[in-house]
């Protein structure tokens, strides 16, 4: 992530490259599978919250610099659900031995969602009368 100039991406690409890292993280270490294949059975907060963590400061210092292009309404809770529903799908799809979908599609999936969660809010649409 260091080497990602942020203030280059939007939300949605910065998000696309965070994922990769942290699945390719997450793929560096053999014991890294077998604890998510198991995290049922597991203390899960040792598992997910160095997870969550990255996705946090990766989150923080990208808003940060695009202060004006986001959403700020409710931006806490709006973090909290996005990582830890992002989270959940990443392991989700980890532990599968044979999965259906392509990790790319899950990848640009959840940066879609990175990027309409935290689109600037909309005023309501009034009803055609």
């Amino acid at each position: 992530m260091r080497e990602v100039d942020s203030s280059l991406l939007d939300v949605r690409e910065m998000s696309r490259i965070a994922l990769t890292l942290a699945l390719a993280f997450l793929r560096s270490n053999d014991l890294y599978p077998e604890l998510i294949r198991n995290w049922h059975r597991l203390p899960v907060h040792r598992l997910f919250d160095p997870i969550e963590q990255y996705f946090i400061n990766a989150g923080r210092a990208y808003l940060l610099q695009h202060a004006g292009r986001y959403s700020a309404s409710k931006l806490q809770t709006r973090l909290y659900v996005l990582i830890n529903s992002t989270i959940f799908t990443m392991i989700r799809f980890l532990s599968e031995d044979n999965p259906m979908l392509k990790e790319a599609d899950v990848i640009e999936c959840l940066a879609d969602n990175v990027a309409l969660a935290l689109a600037p809010d909309t005023p309501p649409t009034q009803p055609v009368t």
